[in-house]
């Protein structure tokens, strides 16, 4: 077998990767935002489920030389030494990549969980009887949803908005608790921890949900007034700074672009565009089956 067979199957994994990354922002924009987040999660976990099958296929015929795993499977490791000098350098680079994102999953959960307990420490220390609002005593406008379910809005935002504006961007931050909008936070966190090249996929799950919660306002008041509660917290904000993991603020991501689609006609379902992304990730979970077909032909000789 060529160098060049050998390492189709991974080089040829990471193009359609890159291509789905690449082409994420192609088509979030327009869609609506709770179908757009839905689907990127199902995409995304998809890929990076294929990604990181394949690459511990790859990897086996490595484990497959250990005598310990030899007895245990009942084959010969003679099998797998039999390949190639290129076979053998692709199961070795497969075999680091996979402990390399198995510990940066870990270490993403770990640090999920710590925000997790944060929050919970926080909703804790204000006591059992406080409801999901809590107005803060600061000047600065702020208005957030805890990963907890409670609400901080601060005086400042009070002060600033009129009564129908206030109700946009508190209908925002309950559409952020009642949707866990977190959840879409934390397993962009995880699938970039799990494969980095979609490392577009966190971003994007952040300017859906705020999307999404934009929408719901809308409905419950209108665009206008929403777009307008969007652009005074952005204008009297000091900086749109980055939040911590699992905090969701009004005026924290793509500011401008959420202003305009407000502006702009409702988002319609635009299943056209998303038929690329698609096929992407199903010819990515082809090329998985395909790997594994051939690794089990491998296990089943070995076996023979």
């Amino acid at each position: 077998m060529t160098v060049a067979s050998e390492w189709s199957s991974p080089v040829l994994a990471v193009l359609l990767m890159a291509a789905f990354g690449m082409t994420l922002t192609s088509w979030i924009r327009h869609v609506h935002p709770a179908l757009g987040a839905r689907l990127l999660l199902l995409t995304s976990a998809l890929s990076a489920a294929a990604m990181l099958a394949m690459l511990a296929m790859l990897a086996l015929p490595l484990a497959g030389q250990s005598d310990i795993l030899a007895d245990y499977g009942h084959w010969s490791e003679a099998v797998f030494a039999r390949g190639s000098l290129s076979a053998h350098a692709v199961a070795v680079a497969a075999a680091l990549a996979v402990a390399v994102l198995i510990v940066r999953a870990v270490g993403e959960l770990r640090a999920q969980r710590r925000a997790g307990r944060v929050a919970e420490e926080l909703r804790a220390s204000l006591g059992a009887d406080v409801g999901q609002v809590v107005v803060a005593a600061s000047d600065e406008p702020e208005a957030m949803a805890l990963a907890s379910g409670v609400i901080v809005v601060t005086a400042g935002l009070i002060r600033a908005l009129d009564p129908e504006q206030r109700r946009a961007v508190l209908t925002h931050e309950r559409a952020h608790v009642t949707y866990r909008h977190h959840r879409y936070l934390q397993a962009g966190g995880w699938l970039v921890a799990l494969n980095p090249l979609l490392f577009r996929v966190p971003d994007a799950f952040a300017y859906l949900t705020e999307r999404w919660a934009d929408e719901e306002a809308a409905r419950a008041t209108s665009r206008t007034t929403t777009a307008a509660a969007l652009e005074a917290v952005a204008l009297i904000s000091a900086d749109n700074l980055r939040r911590a993991p699992g905090v969701l603020g009004a005026a924290a991501v793509a500011v401008d672009l959420r202003i305009r689609a407000l502006r702009a006609q409702p988002p319609s379902m635009a299943w056209t565009r998303l038929l690329f992304p698609f096929l992407l990730v199903l010819s990515l979970v082809g090329l998985a089956i395909a790997v594994g077909e051939r690794t089990l032909d491998l296990v089943q000789l070995a076996r023979i």
